[in-house]
C-alpha cells in the first residue's frame, strides 16, 4: 500500500510539473485570421519547478528518502507562495483562475500521500 501511494504521489509530481510548466511556457494566441503558440523558456522560475518536480518524481520512485524530504519541503513551499499569493489579494472580487486551484489540489494531494508515516518509512534509501 505504501509502495503504491508513492508512486501515485510520483504521477502528482509529474502532473503538477505538466500544470504548472506547461500553462506558463506555451501562449496561445488566436484571431480571426490565425492561431500562433509561442514557447517561452526565459522564465527560470519554470526551469526550477520542472527540474526539482521531475527529480522529486524519480527519486520516489526509487524510494528515495531525500525525494521524500525534498518533494515534502518543496510542496509545503509552493503552497506557501499560492496561499500567500491569494491571501494578498484580500477580496472575492479577484478570485484566482482555475489552474490556481488545480495546483493547490494537485499540491494538496501531493502531501497527504507522502505525510503518512507508512510512504515515510517506504522511502528509505
Amino acid at each position: 500500500m505504501a509502495r503504491t501511494r508513492i508512486l501515485i504521489a510520483a504521477a502528482v509530481a509529474v502532473a503538477y510539473v505538466v500544470v504548472a510548466v506547461g500553462s506558463s511556457l506555451l501562449n496561445i494566441s488566436a484571431n480571426s485570421d490565425h492561431l500562433s503558440v509561442n514557447l517561452s523558456f526565459s522564465q527560470l522560475t519554470n526551469w526550477l519547478i520542472a527540474i526539482i518536480g521531475l527529480l522529486i518524481a524519480i527519486g520516489l520512485c526509487g524510494r528515495y528518502a531525500w525525494a521524500w524530504w525534498l518533494g515534502l519541503a518543496a510542496s509545503a513551499f509552493q503552497l506557501y507562495r499560492l496561499v500567500s499569493r491569494v491571501w494578498a489579494q484580500n477580496s472575492l472580487n479577484h478570485l484566482p483562475g482555475m489552474h490556481v486551484f488545480l495546483l493547490f489540489g494537485l499540491l494538496f494531494i501531493f502531501l497527504l500521500l507522502l505525510i503518512s508515516p507508512k510512504a515515510m518509512s517506504s522511502c528509505n534509501r
